[in-house]
This record gives structure tokens, sequence and C-alpha cells, in this order.
């Protein structure tokens, strides 16, 4: 999804280490108090080929740098702009900027000047998404996302009064500053329409703008209701009488003088959260979409703001611009009709005909204007690139012993949950199956594979999930992403286009709409007939992008929220956060969760950041998907990625867990604890020995001692890493933990998730030590990745050679597996018997010792028992850690450097080292 501009000369590299260092020396601070000496650094920068045409075409005066080449036509959509930025203390280093109209690109930096650092941005290049663009959002940012310039984002419209000579635009910012000018001087500043809003009354709008204008008119269907010249930057104006905002569209015109005239569509984000409107246009059946029966197909769409729906028909997927010899595609469509609009906004239309194997599009005129190719929200099949959706005939592509009503046996505390993504196990050289099902649904299933080094072989892929032993996997987002589903490119899908539609990717042909449905049932089907439940990542809390999303096509604003100001709020940390408090939003998430748990016969749902959900929505979910099976689980992140309107109370969050009703969330307490904070790659926790009293109590919340009373084990997902962040070995290799006493301390950190109580969850290859190594492109390691999003398959793929390197560690990793899918003192759903049956007895720097009492739990094998957990504490090191044993008891577990053995009988005391694990039972 996002692309990386890379300095790539040789001259250019040096420039970044040394032109830092002449800032420094020479600066003392830029902007508005120091007027620098001229300069014969150019702005272009240096490509050390001796043939940069902008070579000796800059002069830098007083004002700013200016263009002193040969004149160039000025044309706006084909600029060339260059963002200027200034730091205060000219720490440059690392500092990029992410740009971007709907899906973004990273720049590293082109330059340094007297102002500070400098990024160009061709608006011409046809590969980049600012191609033309009016328009640009911009962040300065470090690193991988390490920290942000400033929280807001900020946003430019470009005019034609910006333009220099050479047909370019110099922007101008400052370190924690939001505002924007067109001079290092900070004199000149970019004005902007912040934003353009109704108001609560819905009588009076409100004009936001950064700097005071010279004019403004207010326009409905393009034409002048009011005007005026506005005394202040914020214009607040009283409508006429009559305005309709369903049936017309508003705009603001503001002029700026010198700055230029820009216009902005009005935001009546206000008009949604009026009761009237969810009263009067809230629809509460089942049939929005399409729905064939017979020899009729019946289209449904909720579009409340819209005086006209056409619907088109298509024979294939996809324009002919994407045609292929197989799969031409089509421009125009076969077929078109209008809808008739009906009740609560929805317009609706039979045709007397079976549309299976039809592609279909809408177009709507709000007010005056017309949106095209807008694909259906509730469409359940696409075609390539999602661009279209889909009639598919569902039936007809289920496995021959598809079971579609199949019950779902695991209670959530008997889950112990495998995450991986469609690629990570067979992208890997190492992955020796099908070469067509390399990457694809159809690689998740294919058994039989192995992989030899020397004398050992191993087992691969489905076969090395199923050997493992876990009851369930939970799969990277695959539904329809915002992507070319003709590339290879990796990327974890956290990027939603078209909710109910599966990624075409990884299907074995994109073209074909109903490979990718055919397909994955199948991958469901085999993984449930191997006693394997399959779990669902979804990410409704945002979209791609809002302008491009069906949503807003339809009805511009309702799907989205909005700050007080009209930006797009950023809880999501995406720049468009949804709606879920809102009906029809909150509708659409119930329905499409149960068709996905019906059709595809999914086991449950994990929610990508969960908190900007609201918790009536999340609750709603669970009861829904209870009635079609009582063991289908919802669990999610309880935390947000920025800040959000949504009420504190209302959002679905640790804080307010208690509120949540068969809603399960990651619990970050034991992560962190265990192993130490995900943001702090120096500072570990009781794994490597840095830890107080507070950190061991945190920990135990994780292990079966719940918060309190209002909570049960099965309220939390147990976990030491998933997919964000740093894999566990590399997190211990980045703190510390020596290469020798490496595969001791990870099974101890998943000894401790696996032995306790609560849903147990791990993510694939951590059971052969999986890591994330990034490298130049001479070789050289540069680090251990924590945030391989779209990194490549050399990078994010598991290495299957790394099981034969790690076996021992697998084998225990199997055992630990089985132990807690046996004994059901580790599957508890109540806090009460948890807190009775499993005690933690001792605690201190080096040892977690667990006892347990197997009587007070039915079905329970074990009578009675030890868990001893060490670690390599603080100081001196852990020696001779001795436990007294009050009778005779059997190793049921055993790993570390210790003389025990499995199912040998010990009494008297048990003695343990660093980063062991033992446990001892007796049998009933």
């Amino acid at each position: 999804m996002k692309k990386v501009k890379n300095v790539n000369s040789f001259l250019r590299k040096i420039m970044y280490i040394i032109l830092p260092l002449m800032l420094i020396l020479a600066l003392v601070s830029c902007g508005k108090t120091e007027e620098p000496e001229p300069s014969g650094d150019d702005p272009q920068g240096d490509s050390g080929d001796g043939q940069d045409d902008n070579k000796n075409k800059w002069e830098y005066t007083n004002e700013s740098w200016v263009y002193t080449g040969e004149p160039k036509e000025k044309d706006l959509a084909n600029a060339t702009v260059y963002f200027h930025y200034h730091r205060d203390k000219n720490d440059y280093d690392d500092w990029n900027i992410w740009v971007w109209q709907v899906d973004g690109v990273r720049y590293t930096g082109d330059g340094f000047d007297k102002f500070g650092k400098y990024y160009i941005v061709d608006l011409s290049d046809e590969t980049l998404d600012s191609y033309h663009a009016p328009m640009l959002g911009y962040i300065y940012h470090r690193g991988n996302w390490a920290e942000k310039d400033i929280t807001a984002d900020r946003f430019i419209t470009f005019t034609e009064q910006m333009l220099n000579d050479g047909n370019e635009i110099h922007i101008f910012a400052t370190q924690g500053n939001t505002n924007m000018y067109m001079d290092w001087k900070l004199e000149n500043m970019i004005c902007e329409i912040q934003s353009f809003n109704l108001d609560k009354n819905l009588k009076q709008v409100e004009i936001s703008c950064n700097c005071k204008a010279v004019g403004y008119e207010i326009l409905e269907n393009d034409q002048v209701i009011k005007s005026g010249k506005p005394a202040n930057a914020t214009i607040t104006v009283v409508l006429p009488s009559g305005c309709d905002f369903i049936q017309n569209t508003y705009k603001a015109r503001v002029d700026f003088g010198t700055g230029g005239i820009l216009e902005k569509e009005l935001n009546f984000n206000a008009m949604f959260e009026s009761t009237d409107f969810a009263n009067k246009y809230t629809y509460d059946g089942n049939d929005l979409g399409v729905t064939v029966d017979g020899n009729s197909t019946l289209f449904k769409l909720w579009a409340p703001i819209s005086n006209k729906v056409t619907l088109e028909i298509y024979n294939f997927g996809h324009p002919t611009s994407l045609g292929t010899t197989d799969y031409p595609g089509d421009d125009t469509p076969v077929a078109t009709y209008e809808l008739e609009k009906g009740e609560q906004g929805v317009w609706s239309l039979t045709v007397n005909e079976n549309l299976f194997g039809k592609y279909y599009l809408y177009k709507v005129v709000n007010g005056t204007k017309e949106v095209k190719d807008i694909v259906d929200p509730y469409a359940k099949a696409a075609g390539l690139n999602g661009m279209r959706g889909y009639i598919a005939d569902f039936d007809s592509l289920n496995p021959e012993d598809w079971e579609k009503d199949y019950s779902r046996p695991y209670a959530r505390t008997q889950l112990v949950v495998y995450e991986l993504h469609v690629r990570d196990l067979t992208m890997d050289d190492t992955w020796i199956g099908t070469e067509a099902n390399r990457g694809k649904y159809l690689g998740l299933v294919e058994s039989g594979t192995t992989y030899t080094k020397g004398s050992v072989t191993v087992k691969t892929g489905f076969d090395h999930i199923t050997e493992l032993g876990v009851n369930a996997v939970q799969i990277l987002p695959f539904f329809d992403q915002s992507n070319d589903e003709r590339s290879n490119e990796f990327n974890w899908g956290y990027n939603p286009q078209n909710y109910n539609v599966l990624e075409g990717q990884y299907s074995s042909n994109p073209y074909d709409a109903n490979a990718r449905i055919r397909e994955f049932k199948q991958v469901v089907n085999e993984f449930r007939k191997a006693g394997i439940e399959v779990i669902m990542d979804v990410v409704y809390n945002h979209m791609n992008s809002i302008s491009n999303s069906s949503f807003d096509k339809l009805v511009p604003g309702y799907f989205f929220r909005y700050n007080k100001d009209g930006s797009a709020s950023n809880g999501s940390g995406c720049g468009n956060e949804t709606a879920s408090e809102r009906s029809m939003v909150r509708k659409y998430i119930l329905d499409s969760v149960k068709f996905w748990a019906t059709e595809y016969n999914l086991s449950g749902f994990r929610f990508d950041l969960m908190g900007l959900h609201d918790i009536e929505t999340m609750n709603l979910i669970a009861a829904e998907l209870k009635k079609i099976d009582n063991n289908i689980v919802v669990w999610g992140e309880p935390w947000t990625g920025g800040t959000t309107p949504l009420e504190k109370t209302e959002q679905a969050v640790t804080g307010n867990g208690s509120h949540l009703v068969d809603v399960s969330y990651f619990n970050d307490t034991i992560r962190d604890k265990v192993k130490g904070s995900v943001f702090e790659q120096t500072e570990g926790y009781w794994l490597q020995g840095y830890v107080d009293q507070c950190g061991y109590a945190a920990s135990l919340q994780g292990i079966g001692l719940q918060m309190d009373n209002k909570f049960n084990p099965g309220k939390l997902v147990n976990y030491v890493s998933c997919h964000d962040n740093n894999t566990l070995r590399d997190k211990l290799v980045l703190t510390g933990v020596s290469e020798e006493e490496l595969a001791d301390a990870d099974v101890v950190a998943q000894a401790l998730i696996l032995a306790g109580n609560g849903i147990s969850f791990i993510l694939s290859g951590e059971e052969i030590l999986r890591s994330k190594p990034v490298y130049d492109e001479e070789g050289n390691f540069v680090e251990y990745s924590h945030n391989s999003y779209n990194l490549p398959d050399s990078v994010n793929s598991i290495k299957w050679d790394e099981k034969v390197d790690n076996l021992a560690t697998f084998e225990l990793y199997k055992q630990l597996i089985a132990i807690n899918k046996e004994h059901k003192l580790f599957q508890l759903s109540s806090n009460s018997v948890a807190k009775e049956a499993y005690k933690v007895i001792e605690i201190d720097n080096g040892t977690i010792v667990v006892e347990l009492d197997g009587t007070k739990v039915t079905g329970e094998t074990w009578k009675k028992g030890y868990l001893i957990f060490t670690n390599a504490s603080v100081g001196d090191r852990l020696d001779n850690y001795t436990l007294a044993l009050d009778g005779t008891y059997t190793v049921s577990f055993v790993s570390g450097n210790v003389d025990y053995e499995l199912g040998q009988e010990v009494s008297g005391s048990v003695t343990l080292n660093n980063y062991c694990v033992l446990f001892v039972t007796q049998n009933k």
C-alpha cells in the first residue's frame, strides 16, 4: 500500500551525514528571527552525476529561494512541490514526510537548505498517490512512526498563485506548528478552509479558516444564497429558511485575496447526529444488497440523501484497460435500471431475471452532484480489485463435504489460537509445495509438505499446524483490500475496501470472482475437519480512505466520525474512523459479521482497535452471533490508535471491560509484564529480571487471578507476542537475553501463557523462534522489524529450516499446548473457581510458583500440582531454587537446564536454575 522514496546516490548519502553537522554549526535558529546568508546550497540537491538541470537556477534572497532558470509553463496538476521543514534543534536524522491523497507515500528527504530539511513531491509522477492531486495531507514523522511532529495532520490545497516560474510550489513548516507558509521567514501564511460544518440547530453553518478572508459565498446547488465579508477567520452564517440537506448540495467559496479562492463542501454531520434522522432513516430489514430468488433478482440500497439511483449491469468485473485475453473486461453496462425510493431511505428494484454471474455498480445523484462507479457496500463478492460487485451463487461454490451449520466445538477458554497471515506459511523457499498455491488460500491447507536439512525432515505448512496441536487459527485480514490484486506485494491487510468481499490476491485467479469464494471455503473446511476453528481478523474501525469509500460516496459524512472542527477523526491512526454508534453503521457491522459467520462457517472475530467501537455495538455483535452458535467468539484490542470523539464511557476499552458481555480482549498487561514493553526496546520485565512487586501482580492477572470478581478468565486473551511489534525471540535479543539462554527464556514466556487460564494466543512461528531481521541492499543487518506490515516476504515468511534448528523448542510448545487442551485447570471460566484451584503461592525476583488443586474442578485428572517458572534475576544469578514437596509427584513438563525427565517421580523437593519450567503433579 505504501511506497518509500529513497535517496539512492552516493553523494546524496554523504550529504545526509555532512549537512546536518554543518547546520548545527551554522545555525542558532531559523525562521522569523534570522536572515541566512546567501548560499550555494541547491534546493534540488546534487544527484552526483553532473546532469542536474536545475543547477545554478536558484538564488537565495531575503524572501526565499527564488527560481532563476528558464520560465516553465505553469500547470498546477504537474507541479513539483517542495516541503521545507525546520526543527528547533536541527535534529533531522530519520525524520520523514508522509504524504497522501488516498493511500500515502513516505519520502525520506532530498536535501537541506538554510531553513532545514526539504522533501520533493512530483505531482506529475503517475506511480504515486499524489498524481495530479489538488489537495494533499502530510505528516512529518520520525522513523517507522516512532513519533510525529504534531498530533494533527496538515492539509494543503494547491492554487495557481502558489506556483513560481519553475512550475514549483514551496511550502514551509516548523516543528510543532500546524500553520504553513510560502516563505522561509514565515510571514506569508498559506490560507486554508479548515472546515465547513452544519450547526446542531441545522439552521446555520460555520466556515473555519486559518486566516481572515476577503470574502465568502455559500452556494446551494452551485447558486449563491449568502455572501459577505468576514470579520474574523471563523465565519458563522445563518442560512435562509427552507434549506434541504437531503435534496441539495452546499459548499463554501472563500476568497483569500492573493492567497487564492478555495471551496469546500458542507459537512452536515450534525444532521446525522440528530434523533429525527435516526428515527426516519434507520432500516431494520435483512435484505440490503442483492437477493436472487428463482428467476428474479432484488436489489436494495440504503441511500437516504440521494434523489436518483441508477443500477448498471456488466459482464466483467473490470474495465477493458485492465483486461486480458481470457478476461477482456467491458466499459459499457449491458443494462441499466432506475431504482425506486421507499421508506427509511432504501431504494429497491426487482429485475425479472436470474443475474447470477453478473457484475454491477451504482451511480447516484446527491443534490445536483452525480457520483459514479459506486460498489454496493453490501456486495458479498466482487471482481478484480473490488471494482465492481458480483452476484454470486454461493451454494454452488461449497466443497462437496461442506456442512454449513457445523457446530463450534470449543468454549472460548478451551482455545489455543495460532495467529498467521495467509502468506506466512508458504512464501519462503523452504516451503516445498505446489507452486501455484504459494502465497494463496489453498497453500494454507496443502498437506504433505516437508523440509529436510541434513538427516532431519520436518513437516511444514498445514501439517505443521496440525502437528503443533492448536485448535484455532486467527488469520490476518482477508477481506478485500485497497490494492492491486494482480501484484504480489505483501501487506498485512489493514486497509479495508469492501468488507463483505474476499481479497482476490490470495486466490488462484483474481479475475474470477468465484475462485476466491470456492477456495476460501475449502480452507475453512480443511481446517475444521482437522479440529481447528477459523477466526477472522476484522477492521471495521476504519477504511482505506473516506473519499474512495462506497459509504461516503452514497451518504457523505455518515459512516465516519468527525471532530468538532469538522476534520475527520484520527482515532484509528489512519485518518478515517468509522462511527459504530450510528444506527446504520452499527447495523452494517452486525449484518457483515453474521454473513461471514454463516456463509463461511467462521468461529470467531478479532476486532482491530476495538476501543473505537462503542460498547453497545460490541455487545450486540456478541449477542447476535451467539444466536448462530453459542461458541462463536468475539474479542479485540481494548484500545484506540489515537484520540476519538466517542465518549470514554462508550468505548470498548479495558477500563469498561465489566460492561462488555461475552466480549474478550487482549491482555497487554501480561504481554508487557512478562517480557517488556512493546514501546521500549531496552526495557524488560519479569523474564529479563527487571521486576518489582507491582510488575508481578500485573503479570498474574493474566494467569488465572483476574482483575476482580467482575471478570472471568474468558474475558482475557493472554499472549506475549502477535503480528504487531517484535517477535518474542527478537524482543528477548533486544533486551539482552543471551543466545545460549534464548530458547529456554522463550519457553518460559509461553509457558506462562499456555499454563494459565483464559484464552491462549501465540504468533505463528514463535514455536521455532521466529525472527524478522531486515537487511540493506548490501546484505547488512539493519534491524529487527517491529512493524512489518508492508515489508517483503523475505521478512514476514516463516523459514522452515528454523524448525529443524529449533526442533526441541517446537516439541516443548507442542507439549504445553497438549497440557492446556487436556486439563480443565487451564480452561476455567469461573473467576471464583480459578482463585481456589489456581493459587500463586510464591513470588520473588526469580521465581513464580503456582499451586494447583484439581479437586475443585469437575473433570480434572490432576489432583494436585505445582507449576514453577524461573527467570534470570537481577543481580546474582538464580542458582538452586528449591521447592519443598509434600508427597510424591510426577514430572508432567520440564524445560531448561535441569536434571529432571518427563514422567520421572520426585519427592522431598525439586531444584531449578535460570530459565526453567517444571510442572509436578499428582493424578486422582
